[in-house]
Order: C-alpha cells, then sequence, then structure tokens
C-alpha cells in the first residue's frame, strides 16, 4: 500500500496516465476493507498531487490530444478521487487542525477559490479521529456551507454532514444544524415550501468551474440528504423534521404531480431504503458501536409510519424512477417491518389485482408485489402470509396477455421472484422423516392447503403462456420488442419448471405434449424452443422419454429389419422444420439423459442432414452441435431458490422453507460436469457426423479447383464442421498427430483425436 502511495504522489516529472490509473485501481482495493493496521498516510502528498493535476493546462499527466486520451484522463481522475477517500480513514489525527488551517484562510466567498478548496476541504476532511475535535469545527463550517447555494457546491456539504452523522452517532449530536438542513434541502427542491430561514445567500454563487468539476462527487443534494436523514434518525428532532416534511410534501407525490421534482424525490425514497436497510442490518448483527437505545425500533416504528402515507400514493406513479424507488423502498420495509407494511398493503394489491377500471394499478401491484414476495411469504419474517399464495397465484393469472406485452413482462416477473420464492411441492405427497419428531411452525397448515391447487393452477399458467407465444408474429433478431419478450418467456418458463417437483413436472410436460405439435407454432419456433430449452434442463429425463419420442416418431421411423432409420412420409417441411428445432433445444441441456436416446438423434440426423431445404439442413445438423454441448460442456444443472440437496430429500418440509435465505457459504448448486460415459457418447457421436466431412475436405483440397456447385457444397460442409467444432469446444482435442503444411495434406492430420475425450 505504501509503495503504490508513493508512486501516485511522485513529483518526479510526467506520469503515465494509464500506470496511474491502474496504480489508483489497486491501492483503492487494498485499502477498501480498512483492515490494515498499523498504516498512516500523511494527506499533503496527496493535497499536492491535487494541486499538480487541478487543470489539464497546468496537469503533469502524458495527455495527446487524441479524444479517447482526454477519455483516459477522466477515468484517472476519476479513480484518484476514490483514492483520496480510502486514504481518508489512515490519516494522522493530527491531519484534522492541518486541513482546516490550510484550506479555511482560502475560502473567500464569492470567487473561483471558494469552490475549489471547499471541494477539497470536504474531500479531505476525516470524521473518525474523535467527536470533541468535530464539536470544534463543525458549528464554523456549518456557517461557511451557507455560502454554497447550488446543489453542486451543497452536495459536497451534506455528503460531509452525512459522514458526520454515520461515524458518530451518539458522539456527535447534529439537533442544533438539523433544522436548518432540512430547510435548505426543501429549498432545492423550488416547491414553495419552507421549514425555516433557508439559505439567504441563494442565487448568489457562480456556477462551478468546470477545471474543478472533478473533484465532486457527481451527485445529487438528494443521496446525501436521504443518508443523513437515516443515520440521525434515532434523534427526536430528526423524527420530527422527517413527519413534517413528508406531510408537506405528500400531495407531490400523487400520481397526478408530474415535474422534474419527481427526479429529487424518487432518489430521495431510493436513498432512504438503501441506508435504512443498511444500518438496519448493521444493528441487526451488532456492528453498531452505540448503546442500544440510539438503535432503530423494528416494532412499531416511527419512519414506516411517516414514509408510508407517500408510499402509498407514490406506488401508482406516472414516473418509472418513482415506481422503482418505491419497490426498492417495499422490499426494504417489508423484511424489516413485515407486519407493519405487508398486511395492510396485501389487501390493497390483491383488489388492484381485478380492478379493471384502474389497470395502471394492476401494473404496480404486480411490480410490489414481486419486489416484495419474499418477505410476503416467508414462514420466518411473516408466518401468515402463506395464506396469500393462492390467490395471488390466481388472481395475477390474467396479466399474462397476449395484447398487452407490457402487462405480461411485469406479470411474467412477479411469477419469476414467487418460482424463486416457493417450491411447488404438493404438501399431500410429503414423506415424513421415520422415527424423529416433525418441526411444527405456526400456520403450517395453511401453507399445506395452500399447495393443492397447484395441480390445477400448473396447467393454466402454460396455457396462458403458450397463448402469447401463439399471438407473436415471427421473430427477428433486430426487433427489440420480441427480443425482449423472448427474454421474459424464457425467463419465466425456466423458474417455472425449475421449482416444480418431479410429479408436477411430468404433469406439466403431458400438458406441454398435448398443446405443441399444433401448427399454430411452426412460425413460433424461437419462442417454442425456450419452453423445450427449459423442459430439458429441469426434468431431462422426462422431457426426453414424452417430447423426444413424440417429435422423433413424426420425423423417422425403423425400416422393416429394425437397423436403419427412415424418413417418415408425408410429414410437410414447416412440420420437419419445426420437429427439428424444438427436438434441437430439448436436447440443449439434458446431459446424461441423452444417452438412452443416442440411435434415435443419429437416426434423425442421418436422415435430414442432407435435406434440400435450407433450414432443414441447419436444424438437423444443429441437434447434432446441441447434443455435443451437452454432453460435453460443464454447466448450471439448476436454477432454484433453495438449497439443491434439499429438493433429493423426500422428507425436506418444504412448506417451512419459503422465503428464506440459503447460507451463502453452502449454496449445493448443482452442475453438470461431463462423465466418461457421456464423453465416449460424444466421441462417438462426433466421429459419425465430423469424418466424412472431412474426408469431403480432403478430396476439395486434392483437387485444387472446383465448379460453382462444388463451391456452394464446401461451404455447407465447413458450416458442419463449424456445427460441430462448436459443440465440442470444451474437450477436443489437440490435433497433434503431425504437422500440417501446404506441400502435403492427409485426411488422418486433419482428424482429432477422438481419445483425448
Amino acid at each position: 500500500a505504501k509503495l503504490l502511495y508513493s508512486f501516485i504522489v511522485s513529483e518526479k516529472g510526467t506520469i503515465d496516465l494509464v500506470s496511474f490509473r491502474i496504480a489508483c485501481v489497486c491501492l483503492k482495493k487494498l485499502l477498501k476493507k480498512k483492515d490494515i493496521k498499523g498504516l498512516e498516510l500523511p494527506w499533503r502528498p496527496l493535497y499536492g498531487t491535487v494541486n499538480a493535476h487541478i487543470s489539464l493546462a497546468d496537469s503533469k499527466f502524458l495527455v495527446n490530444t487524441m479524444r479517447a486520451s482526454m477519455e483516459d484522463l477522466k477515468k484517472a481522475r476519476k479513480e484518484f478521487y476514490q483514492v483520496i477517500k480510502k486514504c481518508r480513514f489512515y490519516f494522522p489525527k493530527s491531519a484534522t487542525k492541518e486541513i482546516l488551517d490550510t484550506m479555511l484562510p482560502r475560502m473567500e466567498p464569492f470567487t473561483e477559490e471558494f469552490h475549489k478548496y471547499q471541494a477539497l476541504l470536504c474531500l479531505f476532511l476525516p470524521v473518525k479521529h474523535g467527536a470533541e475535535l468535530i464539536k470544534r469545527w463543525l458549528p464554523r463550517l456549518f456557517k461557511i456551507s451557507l455560502w454554497a447555494s447550488r446543489s453542486s457546491s451543497m452536495s459536497i456539504w451534506f455528503d460531509l454532514w452525512s459522514r458526520v452523522a454515520k461515524h458518530n452517532i451518539g458522539k456527535v449530536d447534529l439537533s442544533p444544524i438539523l433544522a436548518e438542513v432540512f430547510a435548505l434541502y426543501t429549498q432545492s427542491l423550488n416547491l414553495n415550501l419552507n421549514l425555516g430561514s433557508g439559505n439567504p445567500n441563494k442565487g448568489l454563487e457562480k456556477r462551478f468551474p468546470p477545471k474543478y468539476k472533478w473533484l465532486i462527487r457527481e451527485q445529487t443534494i438528494d443521496i446525501p440528504f436521504g443518508r443523513l436523514m437515516v443515520y440521525t434518525l434515532h434523534l427526536d428532532r430528526c423524527k420530527t423534521l422527517a413527519a413534517t416534511l413528508f406531510q408537506m410534501t405528500e400531495s407531490y407525490f400523487h400520481p397526478s404531480n408530474t415535474g422534474r421534482h419527481l427526479a429529487n424525490l424518487s432518489t430521495l425514497l431510493a436513498t432512504l431504503s438503501n441506508y435504512y436497510g443498511k444500518r438496519i442490518g448493521r444493528e441487526m448483527r451488532g456492528e453498531g458501536a452505540y448503546e442500544s437505545k440510539l438503535r432503530l425500533e423494528k416494532k412499531d416504528s416511527p419512519f414506516v409510519k411517516m414514509i408510508m402515507p407517500v408510499v402509498k400514493m407514490a406506488m401508482y406513479s406516472k414516473s418509472y424512477r418513482m415506481i422503482y424507488a418505491v419497490q426498492f423502498l417495499l422490499r426494504t420495509l417489508a423484511n424489516v417491518h413485515p407486519n407493519d407494511v405487508v398486511g395492510p398493503q396485501m389487501k390493497e394489491w390483491i383488489h388492484a389485482l381485478t380492478n379493471v377500471s384502474q389497470s395502471h394499478r394492476t401494473m404496480s401491484a404486480l411490480s410490489c408485489m414481486g419486489w416484495s414476495v419474499d418477505a410476503i411469504l416467508s414462514r420466518k419474517l411473516n408466518p401468515t402470509g402463506c395464506q396469500y399464495l393462492e390467490q395471488i397465484l390466481w388472481k395475477a393469472l390474467p396479466g399474462i396477455d397476449p395484447v398487452d406485452l407490457m402487462k405480461t413482462g411485469r406479470t411474467l416477473t412477479f411469477y419469476v421472484l414467487l418460482f424463486y420464492t416457493v417450491p411447488f411441492v404438493d404438501a399431500r405427497k410429503h414423506q415424513p422423516a421415520k422415527g424423529s419428531m416433525q418441526k411444527v411452525l405456526e400456520y403450517d397448515e395453511e401453507a399445506k392447503r395452500a399447495t393443492m391447487c397447484l395441480d390445477e393452477w400448473c396447467p393454466q399458467f402454460l396455457d396462458a403462456l403458450l397463448k402469447v407465444i401463439k399471438q407473436q408474429e415471427g421473430f427477428s433478431e433486430k426487433n427489440r420488442l420480441d427480443l425482449a419478450t423472448l427474454h421474459f418467456i424464457g425467463r419465466a418458463i425456466r423458474a417455472f419448471f425449475m421449482c416444480l417437483s418431479e410429479r408436477l413436472g411430468k404433469l406439466s410436460i403431458e400438458h406441454l405434449a398435448k398443446r405443441l405439435t399444433s401448427a399454430d407454432f411452426w412460425s413460433v419456433q424461437k419462442y417454442t424452443g425456450v419452453v423445450f430449452s427449459a423442459a430439458g434442463l429441469a426434468l431431462p429425463t422426462a422431457a426426453l422419454e414424452k417430447l423426444l419420442l413424440l417429435f422423433g416418431k413424426k420425423l423417422v421411423e425403423k425400416s422393416k429389419d429394425g437397423k436403419t432409420w427412415n424418413k417418415v412420409e408425408g410429414t410437410s417441411g414447416g412440420e420437419t422444420e419445426y420437429s427439428l428445432f424444438v427436438i434441437s433445444e430439448l436436447l440443449s441441456k439434458a446431459g446424461a439423459a441423452i444417452i438412452p436416446h443416442l440411435d434415435l438423434i443419429r437416426g434423425i440426423y442421418a436422415c435430414y442432414k442432407d435435406a434440400k431445404s435450407k433450414d432443414v439442413k441447419k436444424n438437423a445438423r444443429c441437434i447434432i452441435k446441441k447434443t455435443l454441448q451437452a454432453l460435453t460442456s460443464v454447466y448450471p444443472a439448476e436454477y432454484r431458490g433453495n438449497n439443491a440437496e434439499k429438493w433429493d430429500d423426500p422428507t425436506w418440509n418444504h412448506w417451512q422453507d419459503w422465503g428464506n435465505f440459503e447460507d451463502v457459504n453452502n449454496l449445493g448448486i448443482r452442475w453438470h460436469v461431463p462423465t466418461r460415459a457421456e464423453l465416449k457418447s460424444a466421441a462417438s457421436l462426433c466421429e459419425l457426423a465430423l469424418v466424412p466431412a472431412l474426408d469431403t475436405l480432403s478430396k476439395y483440397r486434392m483437387k485444387g479447383s472446383s465448379t460453382e456447385s462444388e463451391d456452394s457444397e464446401l461451404k455447407e460442409v465447413l458450416a458442419h464442421v463449424e456445427d460441430i467444432t462448436t459443440g465440442i469446444h470444451c474437450v477436443l482435442g489437440d490435433f497433434s498427430d503431425r504437422e500440417v503444411t501446404d506441400s502435403k495434406i492427409s485426411t488422418t492430420a486433419l482428424k482429432p483425436v477422438v481419445t483425448s475425450f
């Protein structure tokens, strides 16, 4: 750390920009955890480096005239700014007095130097070297800060006050300045509100000089103000002022209001959520080094009472930023104060799901419930939440609307979060452990009863999703709406299959088999493919036994002697192309479950690899590529919200784990790692498909010239070789038979070392 520090503050000649930035990044990472004991870094060398590079004209950085170099300069200054912040923790105790003595005399109001030195003072001044020292300079600096009337200048002062509040809870009393701080913030909103005398110098300060802009953090005043509010919430003065602020601004959160003020207010709510959750988390873990009476209340919290009236209006706002901030805040509050938030809000949200006359409330309810669903259904935080499961499953289902893709996306996002929270396992099929007492939680019976609707609900969900797929008009990778639709359908169907028990999974696959053979899906095979891919990943054995055999019978049949495969006559080109595509997607991550069906896969490939239709030929060869990838690649074999080991335990009381967080040190994620049997199967399949193609390439290489038709064939062979090598790229051999030269080439030299699999 000292070596990097000495390089950064070096005064010898010019500094290479890239090296400087890399050194800053390394030092920042070293100092991030603030756990280097005995380290002390002087502040003056950093101060001298800032002055040396304060403007581009005076900078010692090696900067060219090219635009890219100017961008590098901005990045270097950004990293240097972060280094100064990290170094503050290691400044000696004498640094505070020295910084004040150096910078305060130069802070003459309404001058350019005032901008420079107020930024440097707020950037360098440490706040962890004793409360007594802070009490001395706090009143004086607060008076000086009133000369800063523009938001860019005010934000750096607010950042300083919030740092004081965060690191000195119970040590430094900020009550005397809170009224002025709240008034300054209210005045910055320009909402014609007044909580105090405010800033008498508003409008007198000049614009912040561009050459000093890099010395201030690019943030609005709302972020440091929100942090200051959270870390002073234990003070009665702050509670009173915050309640008054929200009461006076409540009407500006109404959905009918629009304007620039919404950006500020939404940022404030998001900041409150962020730092409120952080402070509560630290206090729950016992990391707060202050008296227990200064900790925030977890029951009957005054903060919840003052903020919820605002939240109830803002959640239906027309501003996306406001809705996002409210969702963030609701998630935090629901996890910290479930009794005060979940119960009252769930009644309103469930009603909004069926309120046809106010469709915008349905969208907001889906978003808010999705963000808070783990707290709503958590058996530990909110034991009574299990009674809402059946209601929200059925009442949110109409939101999957083929006509309104925006609402469909919002609904599917909600379901995805629900699928990762609740294992879809019917409690009636539970096998209690023998010879052991079963742990019983409150409302266990209600939770078990809620799972009894899953047999009926799962097919209804699939029908709604397939209806959306059926209504799509093809797919184009250049169409952003098509890409978004494919993304949320794929994400939802994967999460759905992953949360299903084996019995419900088989039930759902059988339901798909009845629906997906329809000609209505031929033109939307890209969307249907993600359904097959998810089924093959989550339940490979059941999916292949049902769906692969179903679509395979449409393509090939055994000869009378049972030795070869023949095409099925009468199958249309569209159905053939569709069947080949969905089979390739079904196999894409099916792993070892493919091995019993290799004979059928070889037969399909042999019958259609040389088809006249370009698309049919492409899909047939894609089957080989996807099969090889599935057999030879390493990839996650499950995407579940619970430890994979629990799913293998028939005695698992799954209804007691709703909304619980897994141990990050023991997630139990299951991965697909190729076995020897899979690699052997892949090697035989690869040799079957690759050797003829390589022989063809060798023939053309020896011939030296070709006709136009032969060129076309050569391109197809090369494309086929590319597909195969893409499929086995994880385990490719090293082609070490002998060196290949232009003068001498052989088929043997081109064949991969299959045994290296």
